[in-house]
């Protein structure tokens, strides 16, 4: 049982190494190719991502959920803001369960948890801003 958030985002973090995504959730990537902008938190992956957006409609950026807050003069459009509650983490567990996400990943220092899901995809060139331990996990995807 687990018994408090620490524990849930602990629990989360344990599973992104192990995660698979379900066969249903993998069909649908199989026709997506995907380019990750990889770096640390507030480093401007945003700000790239946004810039190739402006360059060519072909792409479109994948629009990630977060357990954290929306930073001061954040599009609200910048990531599904969850928030952090117990309900929010535990709707991720379940996720997590039933293979419903692409993949997620726990930052180190932070706790805070992003992912994203296969709907999320919604062109043929998918920009997904992905932290560098997320790439273990991209790797293993049909992309």
């Amino acid at each position: 049982m687990i018994n408090s958030d620490s524990d849930l985002i602990k629990a989360i973090e344990r599973r992104a190494s192990i995660y698979s995504p379900s066969n249903d959730t993998v069909k649908q990537l199989g026709k997506v190719s995907l380019i990750a902008v990889v770096a640390p938190s507030v480093v401007g992956k945003s700000t790239v991502t946004g810039r190739i957006l402006e360059l060519d409609a072909d792409f479109s950026r994948v629009c990630s959920f977060t357990t954290r807050l929306p930073r001061p003069q954040e599009s609200e459009e910048a990531y599904d803001f969850r928030g952090n509650s117990s309900d929010a983490l535990n709707a991720i567990t379940r996720d997590i369960e039933e293979g419903k996400l692409v993949q997620f990943a726990v930052h180190r220092t932070t706790g805070i948890v992003y992912g994203s899901h296969s709907d999320q995809y919604q062109k043929r060139y998918c920009l997904l801003e992905a932290l560098p331990t997320s790439i273990e996990q991209l790797d293993r995807l049909p992309f």
